[in-house]
Protein backbone atom coordinates (compact mmCIF):
# COMPACT_ATOMS: atom_id res chain seq x y z
CA UNK A 1 0.00 0.00 0.00
CA UNK A 2 0.90 3.94 -0.34
CA UNK A 3 1.67 4.16 3.25
CA UNK A 4 4.06 1.05 3.72
CA UNK A 5 7.51 2.02 4.89
CA UNK A 6 10.37 1.34 2.30
CA UNK A 7 12.60 -0.62 4.30
CA UNK A 8 16.56 0.12 3.46
CA UNK A 9 15.88 2.44 0.70
CA UNK A 10 19.08 3.96 -0.90
CA UNK A 11 17.56 7.33 -0.69
CA UNK A 12 17.05 7.50 2.97
CA UNK A 13 20.42 9.18 3.48
CA UNK A 14 19.52 11.89 1.23
CA UNK A 15 16.35 12.84 2.73
CA UNK A 16 17.68 12.79 6.05
CA UNK A 17 20.42 16.04 4.31
CA UNK A 18 17.67 17.62 3.95
CA UNK A 19 16.02 17.75 7.47
CA UNK A 20 19.24 18.43 9.04
CA UNK A 21 19.46 21.67 6.55
CA UNK A 22 15.97 22.01 7.83
CA UNK A 23 17.33 23.05 11.15
CA UNK A 24 18.94 26.33 9.90
CA UNK A 25 15.63 27.74 9.72
CA UNK A 26 15.17 26.67 13.32
CA UNK A 27 18.10 28.72 14.40
CA UNK A 28 17.31 31.45 12.31
CA UNK A 29 13.59 31.83 14.05
CA UNK A 30 12.47 33.63 10.41
CA UNK A 31 8.75 32.32 10.76
CA UNK A 32 7.96 30.69 7.52
CA UNK A 33 6.20 27.93 7.10
CA UNK A 34 7.49 24.96 4.90
CA UNK A 35 6.06 21.35 3.74
CA UNK A 36 7.55 18.17 4.95
CA UNK A 37 7.93 15.89 1.68
CA UNK A 38 7.16 11.51 2.96
CA UNK A 39 9.89 10.63 0.87
CA UNK A 40 9.24 7.25 1.71
CA UNK A 41 5.38 7.33 0.95
CA UNK A 42 6.40 9.47 -2.34
CA UNK A 43 8.86 6.97 -3.54
CA UNK A 44 6.22 4.10 -3.90
CA UNK A 45 6.03 3.41 -7.30
CA UNK A 46 9.18 5.39 -8.72
CA UNK A 47 11.84 4.01 -10.26
CA UNK A 48 14.52 2.73 -7.38
CA UNK A 49 17.07 5.17 -9.05
CA UNK A 50 15.70 8.03 -8.70
CA UNK A 51 17.59 9.71 -5.56
CA UNK A 52 15.78 11.59 -2.36
CA UNK A 53 16.99 15.08 -4.79
CA UNK A 54 15.37 14.01 -7.61
CA UNK A 55 12.00 13.49 -6.21
CA UNK A 56 12.02 16.64 -4.54
CA UNK A 57 12.51 18.50 -7.47
CA UNK A 58 9.60 16.70 -9.13
CA UNK A 59 7.24 17.93 -6.58
CA UNK A 60 8.75 21.42 -7.29
CA UNK A 61 8.34 21.33 -10.61
CA UNK A 62 4.59 20.26 -10.20
CA UNK A 63 4.45 23.03 -7.18
CA UNK A 64 5.26 25.57 -9.36
CA UNK A 65 2.72 25.53 -11.52
CA UNK A 66 -0.01 26.37 -8.98
CA UNK A 67 1.49 25.88 -5.81
CA UNK A 68 -1.99 26.40 -3.13
CA UNK A 69 -4.00 23.96 -5.45
CA UNK A 70 -0.78 21.08 -5.69
CA UNK A 71 0.46 21.46 -2.35
CA UNK A 72 -3.25 21.57 -0.91
CA UNK A 73 -3.40 18.13 -3.43
CA UNK A 74 -0.40 16.81 -1.23
CA UNK A 75 -1.68 17.65 1.91
CA UNK A 76 -4.93 15.98 1.45
CA UNK A 77 -3.20 12.72 -0.03
CA UNK A 78 -0.61 12.48 3.05
CA UNK A 79 2.24 13.34 0.88
CA UNK A 80 3.25 16.34 2.45
CA UNK A 81 2.92 17.96 5.94
CA UNK A 82 2.70 21.14 7.24
CA UNK A 83 5.77 22.87 9.32
CA UNK A 84 7.59 25.59 9.69
CA UNK A 85 10.83 26.98 10.38
CA UNK A 86 10.02 28.20 13.92
CA UNK A 87 8.67 24.56 14.64
CA UNK A 88 10.52 22.10 12.28
CA UNK A 89 11.89 20.16 15.10
CA UNK A 90 8.70 19.78 16.61
CA UNK A 91 6.92 19.33 13.11
CA UNK A 92 9.23 16.27 12.10
CA UNK A 93 8.66 14.33 15.46
CA UNK A 94 5.32 14.61 15.58
CA UNK A 95 5.03 13.35 11.59
CA UNK A 96 7.51 10.35 12.90
CA UNK A 97 5.30 9.49 15.76
CA UNK A 98 2.89 8.55 13.49
CA UNK A 99 4.78 7.40 10.38
CA UNK A 100 7.48 6.08 12.38
CA UNK A 101 10.66 5.26 10.14
CA UNK A 102 9.65 7.32 7.32
CA UNK A 103 12.06 9.65 5.42
CA UNK A 104 11.31 13.21 5.48
CA UNK A 105 12.37 16.22 3.13
CA UNK A 106 11.66 19.90 3.51
CA UNK A 107 10.34 21.99 0.74
CA UNK A 108 10.07 25.75 1.31
CA UNK A 109 7.74 27.78 -0.36
CA UNK A 110 8.23 30.48 -2.97
CA UNK A 111 8.55 34.32 -2.16
CA UNK A 112 5.08 34.54 -3.84
CA UNK A 113 1.82 32.36 -3.29
CA UNK A 114 -0.97 33.81 -5.57
CA UNK A 115 0.38 36.79 -5.96
CA UNK A 116 0.72 37.72 -1.82
CA UNK A 117 3.94 37.37 -0.58
CA UNK A 118 4.34 34.04 1.68
CA UNK A 119 5.44 36.33 4.23
CA UNK A 120 2.38 38.08 4.53
CA UNK A 121 0.31 35.41 3.84
CA UNK A 122 2.19 33.89 7.27
CA UNK A 123 1.86 36.71 9.54
CA UNK A 124 -1.43 36.98 8.97
CA UNK A 125 -1.90 33.35 9.97
CA UNK A 126 0.30 33.60 13.09
CA UNK A 127 0.35 36.97 14.53
CA UNK A 128 -1.36 37.65 17.50
CA UNK A 129 -4.60 39.63 18.05
CA UNK A 130 -6.18 41.35 21.10
CA UNK A 131 -8.82 38.10 21.05
CA UNK A 132 -7.29 35.40 23.13
CA UNK A 133 -10.30 32.91 21.81
CA UNK A 134 -9.05 33.85 17.80
CA UNK A 135 -4.62 33.31 18.94
CA UNK A 136 -6.92 30.23 20.41
CA UNK A 137 -7.94 29.48 17.35
CA UNK A 138 -5.21 30.99 15.03
CA UNK A 139 -2.75 28.48 16.87
CA UNK A 140 -5.00 25.30 15.74
CA UNK A 141 -4.91 26.66 12.36
CA UNK A 142 -1.54 27.16 11.99
CA UNK A 143 -0.57 23.35 12.35
CA UNK A 144 -3.62 22.15 10.09
CA UNK A 145 -2.47 20.65 6.95
CA UNK A 146 -3.63 22.70 4.65
CA UNK A 147 -2.20 25.21 2.11
CA UNK A 148 -1.21 28.75 3.68
CA UNK A 149 -3.72 30.86 1.19
CA UNK A 150 -6.78 29.09 3.16
CA UNK A 151 -4.84 29.23 6.18
CA UNK A 152 -4.46 33.18 5.79
CA UNK A 153 -8.05 33.67 4.52
CA UNK A 154 -9.45 31.94 7.73
CA UNK A 155 -7.23 33.77 9.95
CA UNK A 156 -8.67 36.75 8.57
CA UNK A 157 -12.05 35.97 8.15
CA UNK A 158 -11.52 34.68 12.28
CA UNK A 159 -10.08 38.16 13.20
CA UNK A 160 -13.28 40.13 11.31
CA UNK A 161 -15.70 38.42 12.63
CA UNK A 162 -14.16 38.99 15.85
CA UNK A 163 -14.15 42.74 15.09
CA UNK A 164 -17.75 42.84 14.18
CA UNK A 165 -18.73 40.89 17.32
CA UNK A 166 -16.63 43.39 19.46
CA UNK A 167 -18.25 46.06 17.78
CA UNK A 168 -22.19 45.08 18.14
CA UNK A 169 -21.40 44.08 21.60
CA UNK A 170 -19.70 47.75 22.56
CA UNK A 171 -22.85 49.25 20.55
CA UNK A 172 -25.67 47.31 22.71
CA UNK A 173 -23.68 48.34 25.45
CA UNK A 174 -23.74 51.80 24.32
CA UNK A 175 -27.57 51.33 23.50
CA UNK A 176 -28.24 50.08 27.08
CA UNK A 177 -26.03 52.89 29.08
CA UNK A 178 -28.15 55.70 26.76
CA UNK A 179 -31.64 53.87 27.76
CA UNK A 180 -30.57 53.79 31.16
CA UNK A 181 -29.63 57.42 31.79
CA UNK A 182 -32.80 58.12 29.62
CA UNK A 183 -34.71 56.14 32.85
CA UNK A 184 -32.48 57.72 35.11
CA UNK A 185 -33.85 61.43 33.56
CA UNK A 186 -37.15 60.17 33.95
CA UNK A 187 -36.82 59.07 37.47
CA UNK A 188 -35.54 62.31 38.63
CA UNK A 189 -38.46 64.25 36.73
CA UNK A 190 -40.92 61.92 37.79
CA UNK A 191 -39.11 62.47 41.74
CA UNK A 192 -39.69 66.52 41.33
CA UNK A 193 -43.00 66.02 39.86
CA UNK A 194 -43.85 64.52 43.23
CA UNK A 195 -41.87 66.97 45.39
CA UNK A 196 -43.81 69.74 43.99
CA UNK A 197 -47.23 67.72 44.31
CA UNK A 198 -46.80 67.05 48.37
CA UNK A 199 -45.81 70.76 48.87
CA UNK A 200 -49.42 71.66 47.15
Amino acid sequence: PASAHVPDDPRAAAAATHIAAGHVYERTGDPLPLLLLDVTRFAVGLPAEMSAEEMVARVREVLEGNFSAASEQLLAAGMCFHASTTTLDRDVAAVRRVLPGHELAVIEYPDFVDDVPVRVLWDAVVRDVEWGCVNDLKALLASANRHVVWKADIAVELERLASEAQAAALSRATTLIDRLEELKDKRTAVAKELKAFEKE
